[in-house]
């Protein structure tokens, strides 16, 4: 990762998950005014700046939204509520564009793997069926970059 690509993905990669996580944990909402707008600067500058082909950061975002969208609706339905929030669904789908196709699987396996991990603590200690899930994603984004370059 060069340095131009540093600045205009992961600085604000970083402040958008910072803002998400810090909203989310105040309001317990992920909002779309700082997740929209991202989402459509990351698509622009992908268009321009990146290691893979343009329309495989779009693709990964597609596929990211699609994933997440499925989970919560196999977990609506066999659970009841709802597990998977709109707000982390974009979220997760703005960061699958601003990393691309394989960081995204990795940071999808790692979040499936960390959010079933904080539902079981936080539904056994804590008895609560919801839990911020920015966090997380914040998490395997970062598990993600630490597995591409092990």
């Amino acid at each position: 990762m060069d340095s131009t690509e540093l600045l205009v993905i992961i600085v604000p990669l970083s402040a958008l998950l910072g803002t998400a996580i810090v909203s989310e944990l105040q309001t317990q909402l992920i909002r779309d005014i700082f997740v929209l707008p991202a989402l459509l600067y990351f698509a622009a500058v992908r268009m321009f700046i990146g290691p893979e082909p343009q329309y495989t950061y779009v693709l990964a975002g597609v596929a990211a939204f699609t994933l997440f969208m499925g989970i919560s609706a196999v977990l609506h339905q066999i659970l009841g509520g709802e597990w998977v929030g709109g707000g982390a669904i974009k979220l997760f789908a703005t960061v699958a564009v601003a990393l691309g196709l394989s960081p995204t699987a990795r940071a999808s396996i790692a979040l499936v793997f960390l959010l079933g991990i904080g539902y079981l603590i936080a539904s056994r200690l804590f008895r609560q069926n919801a839990i911020p899930s920015s966090p997380f994603i914040a998490a395997a984004v970062v598990i993600a970059f630490a597995w591409e370059h092990l």
